[in-house]
């Protein structure tokens, strides 16, 4: 069963509903322009996480052009959405000061819009680790992708 709520952001009509157990977001609004991304933040991250896959992302290509590159677009909007998660959960957007706890948190609220966060540093020694289970070297590279669950 699909039910629907339309609702007024900055002017724009967007639609939020539900089928079955799942959160719709619709990010193109009825009106054929943009759901603000900050909406969107606020959908994901309001509230305690939800069950991973049960907050749907429609996008267009429209939508998706916005956060991105052409080999990877869905990738960018995701980071981007990881971002913005991390300056709610830690106050802060530098992933290498997140505790386990806080990135196990974000891992959460991600998972409910059905993607998990891979996260890595590559130490100038050849070491590997992750931000929170110690030391980080001067130069050392963080990496951040998204993977489909």
């Amino acid at each position: 069963m699909y039910q629907h709520s339309s609702n007024i952001l900055h002017g724009l009509e967007y639609k939020v509903g539900c089928e079955d157990d799942h959160t719709v977001i619709t990010v193109m609004s009825t009106q054929g322009q943009e759901v603000p991304f900050e909406h969107i933040v606020r959908e994901v991250f309001s509230g305690p996480p939800k069950p991973a896959r049960s907050i749907v992302l429609q996008m267009t290509e429209d939508s998706l052009a916005e956060f991105g590159s052409d080999e990877s677009p869905d990738q960018e909007f995701f980071l981007d959405l990881a971002a913005a998660g991390i300056q709610i959960i830690c106050g802060t957007r530098r992933l290498e000061l997140v505790s386990e706890e806080q990135f196990s948190l974000l891992q959460r609220y991600m998972r409910s819009v059905g993607v998990e966060l891979v996260v890595g540093i590559m130490n100038p020694d050849g070491s590997t680790g992750r931000p929170w289970e110690g030391e980080i070297m001067e130069g050392a590279k963080l990496s951040m992708a998204v993977r489909w669950i």
